[in-house]
């Protein structure tokens, strides 16, 4: 019981220490009438909180979130490690042709603050 206790320690203490949140889209120039999916990976956070998207004027969200998980545990030379992924991902549609910018995202998870970037884009006619 007490292993036990000391393996979710180490595992919590794992995760947290390697936990990252990215957001990434799928291509940074699209033509008027294309759309983009919005990436958010997740990894190593054990609770993924309900994420709603900051506010983009020049984007209509068509479709998501769309969710996927994924855990991998290995034993190795007797020593077991994990990681966990969640990507969420939404489809977006520019409602006008130029330059924008999807901005950045920050999240508190487990009293941290993860903190994505900002990401260009270029919509042409």
């Amino acid at each position: 019981m007490v292993a036990n206790f000391f393996i979710g320690l180490l595992l919590i203490t794992f995760l947290s220490a390697n936990s990252s949140v990215k957001m990434s889209i799928d291509r940074e120039n699209i033509n008027e009438g294309e759309s983009i999916t919005l990436n958010l990976n997740i990894k190593n956070i054990d609770s993924v909180p309900d994420i709603t998207l900051p506010s983009m004027p020049n984007f209509k969200i068509i479709n998501g979130p769309n969710t996927s998980s994924s855990t991998n545990i290995q034993f190795i030379n007797g020593e077991m490690t994990k990681s966990a992924t969640t990507i969420m991902n939404w489809t977006l549609m520019p409602e006008k042709t130029g330059r924008f910018i999807i901005p950045k995202m920050s999240f508190e998870i487990d009293n941290k603050i993860y903190e994505t970037n900002s990401i260009p884009i270029k919509v042409n006619k």
